[in-house]
Order: C-alpha cells, then structure tokens, then sequence
C-alpha cells in the first residue's frame, strides 16, 4: 500500500495563498479526518494530493514526485471523490460506477470477471444493488452522492481522497459511509476525508488534521485535536466533549465569536 509524503507544502488560487508550509506523512492503514472551518483550504489540500493542481514544495506517492507520475498510474493509486455531485452521463448506475474501472484496463477492453466482481463489491458497500439499473440521472442528492462513492471504491486504489463524503447523506448513510473508509483502512488503504461533522470525525477517525487559514494547526487523535481550547480557536465555539464508552462524543453548543469570512 502507498505512502505520502508532504513537504514545505503551499498553493494558490489566483493570486491568494490558499495553503503554505504543510509538512506531513500519511501511511497505509490510517483513516484520517482533515476537519476545518469554512475556506480553511482542506479541498484545495486534497486537490492537490490527488494530482489536479500545482503547488509548491513536494508531493511524493511512495517516494515518487506526484507530478512524475502519469494520469494512469495517479488512477490506479489515488481515488478522488469530490464534493460536487454531479453526474452529467446519461447511463444507468452500474455503468457510472463502472467507470472506477477504466484504469485498471486497455482502450476498449470489455471489463473481465475481476471489474465485475469490483463493481458489484461496490454496489454492495453503498447500499445500491437495487438501484443498479436505475438511470444515474433520476435520483436524489444522496442516493446521486453514493454512486459517485460507489465509482471511487471500484477504482480500488490504495489511497482514496474524499472530500465532505458525508454531506447530503442521511443519519445511516452517513454511518455507512465511515464504516466502509474505516474497513478501507483496516485493510491497508490510506483514506483521507474532509469532514465539517466534527462527531463523526472524532468518532470513527483515528487521526484528525485541524487546517486553518491555509496551515496545519494540529495534527494527532481526535482526543488531542480536539480541545476547548482549539475549537475556540478555529472555530470560535464552545462545545461539550465527553465520551460514551465507544468513543469521544462532541457537540457544538454556542458561539464565542462570528470569523470573518475567508474564501477558499
């Protein structure tokens, strides 16, 4: 499985400095939570990590340079998903999901028994057998954000890149979902998910990256990351942290202070 190493890390949009001086190591087998206010620069983060924008510093998949690698060899090792869901084919859910498949074999090539067995494991961990015939165009939100999870966990890479998975997902679903990245790592993938759901992020991820303003502010367990001390900090709340015996629990109560806006 695939290791990644970030070094002096910084990037722009236009002539705003949206990330600046990330140093970090992210190994097979953890599933971490990049957690951050509102344009704190955690999709340009993983934008950059999934090789679709430039940056400075270094950027390395098992010590290789991510720009040195071809769009091929980048899908066969790291998975995006984005947060916008959007499916602009008209083709039935099977077949988008299908498409996690592409990489993984030659122009035209008809899919073998290991892409069928991957789509129909996909389908599975999504909930979405019974919807497999479905055009992908005739759906809600999150039935339409579980096909686009459903491709990226065909695509069976060793490093998947989730950007706000969880949103637009109902209460069990959202569940679900953190239950699959969690097995992912459990079995040696590298996952890394934005998440403004600070209860999920503590409860199933084991390691939190708190980004503010563009630069990593904390780094470790969610017992650790997230502190009174930090939330008020970040996000200018007050919140009750407690733990039930399974894991932590948080639950944002108050304002300490509005932030000003900052776009990213």
């Amino acid at each position: 499985m695939s290791r990644i190493e970030i070094r002096g890390l910084g990037a722009r949009l236009g002539d705003r400095r949206v990330l600046d001086g990330i140093d970090l190591d992210l190994a097979a087998g953890e599933f971490v939570g990049l957690i951050g206010p509102n344009g704190a620069g955690k999709s340009t983060l993983l934008r950059v990590l999934a090789g679709l924008l430039s940056h400075d510093g270094s950027v390395r998949i098992d010590g290789r340079p991510i720009g040195d690698l071809t769009p091929r060899e980048r899908a066969l090792r790291i998975a995006y998903l984005s947060q916008t869901h959007d499916i602009a084919w008209p083709m039935p859910v099977a077949e988008v999901v299908a498409l996690g498949r592409l990489p993984h074999r030659g122009p035209f090539a008809p899919p073998t028994d290991a892409d069928r067995r991957a789509i129909a494991e996909a389908l599975a961990a999504t909930g979405l057998e019974a919807l497999r015939d479905r055009p992908a165009q005739r759906l809600s939100g999150g039935e339409t954000a579980r096909v686009l999870l459903a491709r990226a966990l065909a695509q069976a890479t060793p490093i998947l890149l989730a950007d706000e998975p969880t949103g637009g997902l109902d209460p069990a679903h959202q569940l679900a979902s953190m239950r699959t990245f969690a097995d992912l790592a459990g079995r040696g993938h590298t996952v890394v998910a934005s998440l403004h759901d600070l209860g999920l992020a503590a409860r199933w991820c084991r390691r939190l990256l708190l980004v503010d303003r563009g630069r990593l502010v904390a780094d470790g367990p969610p017992e650790t990351v997230l502190t009174v001390e930090n939330l008020a900090a970040v996000y200018g709340i007050v919140a009750h942290l407690g733990h039930d015996g399974v894991g932590p629990v948080i639950v944002p109560t108050h304002l300490i202070a509005p932030r000003p806006e900052v776009v990213a």
